[in-house]
């Protein structure tokens, strides 16, 4: 059975206080995950970004800032030599 909406969600909190127990203040992490993880992600903490229109392209990087009580967006979906990382 497929979890629901309240599962996933629970799911991925868990996965965001196990990067605040475990990581120093400023530390840098390198996270993989599926598109359609990322695409949740960023739709839920950045909603006017549009990720649930245009998923990211394979390879592209999103940066996110996790913080004690917050997630942030900085950037979503920066595949080209051009674009800041």
């Amino acid at each position: 059975d497929a979890e629901n909406d309240e599962q996933y969600w629970a799911r991925l909190n868990a996965g965001f206080e196990h990067l605040r127990k475990n990581t120093a203040d400023g530390q840098k992490v390198l996270l993989v995950s599926h598109s359609i993880t990322i695409r949740s992600i960023v739709d839920h903490f950045a909603p006017d970004l549009g990720a649930d229109k245009l998923g990211p392209k394979n390879g592209a990087v999103t940066k996110l800032t996790v913080t004690d009580d917050d997630v942030k967006v900085e950037y979503y979906n920066h595949y080209l030599d051009s674009e800041t990382y």
